[in-house]
């Protein structure tokens, strides 16, 4: 799960959403 280091730098993201599928931002 690599992924879930990426989303790690990301503090706005929750570990468990993924930041690409978020157009919001």
């Amino acid at each position: 799960m690599e992924e879930a280091q990426s989303h790690q730098s990301h503090p706005d993201f929750p570990a468990g959403k993924s930041a690409n599928l978020d157009p919001e931002i």
